[in-house]
């Protein structure tokens, strides 16, 4: 925790116990379901409300260069682990790359293959793009919204007649998908590790919509890989490029973008729609210096 944060409204051993989880250098954004129920006894608030409180923390995490607006959230997994997400805008780029608290949070679950969301806390009331984004998610019928000032929301309360991802047949929502199989179409890309990340993170991706399971790895100037894949949405303008889960890890560890020296991207060959240009076009702006190196993949029928 930065030492200027407390969190008032909990215990001091809530706090104590907050602040050793969160300085550790591993921490990435998550806590998970164990040490989430240590926190829990240590204070005598009902769970919702250190939900709300836990929001005054990754305020600090947001960057708000245009707006000078911080949003913050936190989800809680079927999994009983707990996410952590901030609004993020990035300068001398098109406001339409910014990530929302809510978006970030969903990500972060996803980048550690949570399998599902039960509760979505956030210091203002989720915008339109937000609720689209939660409908995609595979327990949107069960995720219970918490707002300041005890207020509780169902998805379908804000959002009482979605267009979601049963209007286009699609099953296997986000969080509930499963993992393809992959293979280079040359055989030569399995000899760099770059490209390897960037297909494993291809592997996990959510493409049900363009069938173009993409993935992204950056390598920075201390010698760390990070990974991510794409993520796409029914509503198709609010898909998320490969390299967005990355920028969700790097501001979890803290991280500054220009750290990124090289970069891996990878997507299936043939594909009809990609997210190619929208992942370069910010990746240069945000790492003038990176090197790009691209290989095409395939699905493995088994």
């Amino acid at each position: 925790m930065n030492e200027e944060v407390m969190l008032p409204g909990l215990s001091s051993e809530f706090n104590e116990k907050f602040a050793a989880l969160v300085r550790d250098k591993n921490f990435s954004g998550l806590i998970n379901a164990k040490e989430l129920e240590k926190l829990f006894n240590l204070t005598p608030n009902k769970e919702d409300e250190i939900l709300i409180e836990l929001l005054k923390f990754y305020e600090n995490y947001a960057k708000t260069e245009v707006s000078n607006f911080k949003v913050s959230a936190v989800a809680k997994g079927v999994s009983g682990n707990l996410y952590f997400g901030c609004n993020v805008e990035f300068e001398h780029e098109a406001l339409n790359y910014s990530i929302h608290a809510e978006q970030f949070a969903i990500i972060n679950a996803f980048n550690h293959k949570e399998r599902g969301i039960t509760k979505l806390a956030v210091n203002y009331i989720p915008c339109a793009l937000c609720r689209q984004v939660m409908m995609e998610l595979n327990t949107s019928d069960k995720i219970k919204i918490l707002l300041p000032e005890n207020r509780k929301f169902s998805i379908n309360e804000l959002y009482p007649d979605p267009f979601s991802p049963d209007d286009l047949g699609i099953e296997n929502k986000l969080l509930g998908h499963n993992a393809c199989n992959m293979q280079f179409l040359s055989e030569s890309c399995n000899d760099d590790f770059l490209l390897k990340s960037a297909l494993s993170a291809a592997e996990n991706s959510y493409a049900p919509y363009s069938k173009n399971y993409c993935g992204l790895a950056v390598k920075t100037d201390d010698g760390e890989i990070y990974n991510g894949g794409v993520i796409e949405n029914v509503s198709f303008s609010i898909t998320f490029s490969p390299l967005i889960p990355i920028i969700v890890k790097l501001i979890n560890r803290k991280q500054n973008y220009s750290k990124i020296i090289k970069a891996a991207y990878v997507e299936t060959t043939g594909s009809i729609a990609s997210p190619r240009n929208l992942t370069f076009s910010l990746l240069k702006t945000i790492a003038p210096e990176v090197e790009i190196i691209t290989a095409e993949s395939s699905l493995v029928i088994s």
